[in-house]
């Protein structure tokens, strides 16, 4: 690696200029994108047990977070093989299922709240 001495502010910063592997440097991307929907999905079953009135998704969405954050923490705590695996691995194995489930949440639910508002519609209530 090659090392680069610059001057900022009266402060020397020593950067290391390294090659760009542009695989590894989008797992970030993907790891925020994960967690965008894990957490919508959560907070719309918040909201959904809220507002029908079913506790039974307030508690699946406890669930469902606790979950996420046991699997992460198992394998930081565990020191697990998982740490020195490719990054797109970990994401895709043990935190995709996730967002999968999420994304199966928020579609379930979506066609859970219509139908009320589909039948009052049809009935002429509002």
């Amino acid at each position: 690696m090659q090392r680069d001495r610059i001057l900022v502010g009266g402060m020397v910063l020593t950067l290391l200029a390294i090659q760009i592997d542009w695989g590894t440097a989008l797992v970030p991307a993907m790891e925020r994108l994960i967690a965008v929907v894990v957490h919508t999905a959560a907070v719309v079953m918040i909201v959904y047990a809220l507002g029908e009135r079913k506790w039974s998704w307030l508690v699946a969405s406890f669930a469902y977070k606790s979950g996420i954050d046991a699997v992460a923490a198992a394998v930081l705590l565990s020191g697990s093989d998982w740490l020195s695996a490719h990054p797109w691995l970990v994401e895709l194995v043990l935190f995709g299922p996730f967002a999968c489930a999420g994304l199966w949440i928020l579609a379930f639910l979506a066609r859970a709240w219509q139908r009320p508002f589909t039948e009052a519609a049809r009935s002429g209530r509002r």
